[in-house]
């Protein structure tokens, strides 16, 4: 089993059409839920379903950096634009062979925070905006 340590990876958003990667991320999650259909009828035994719609979720928790690029366009589409992201996680970070996701997302939480003796953090919560894509990377 390949191992990975999540230190490696890299999360970006399109800054000006160019994937550019996060700085200062604390941690992420990305999460991917199925829907099923029940199709049971009532006298039996085992359940029987279909596969339904698909959607995602991620969340990002950052060291607030007004100067980072990434940060700002996250900022800027959840307050001024109401533009989607385009979302690229690399797990294991970048190199070919390895895995990658990639789609367009709504920011739907912009949540800087801070207390008496910590540094000023950031939290985003993202909503999938159509499919999530995974891909090898060359």
């Amino acid at each position: 089993m390949a191992k990975g340590s999540s230190k490696d990876a890299v999360l970006m958003v399109n800054v000006a059409s160019t994937p550019t990667a996060f700085g200062e991320v604390k941690d992420f999650n990305l999460s991917v839920d199925k829907k099923t259909i029940d199709m049971t009828n009532m006298n039996a035994e085992w359940e029987e379903v279909l596969h339904g719609s698909k959607s995602w979720t991620g969340s990002v928790t950052l060291f607030y950096d007004p100067a980072d690029a990434v940060q700002s366009e996250i900022e800027d589409s959840i307050l001024t634009d109401n533009t989607d992201v385009v979302l690229k996680l690399r797990p294991q970070g970048t190199g070919t062979g390895k895995k990658e996701y990639s789609g367009n997302a709504v920011v739907t939480n912009w949540d800087p925070a801070g207390s008496k003796d910590d540094s000023v953090g950031l939290t985003l919560q993202l909503k999938g905006n159509g499919a999530l894509t995974p891909a090898i990377q060359s």
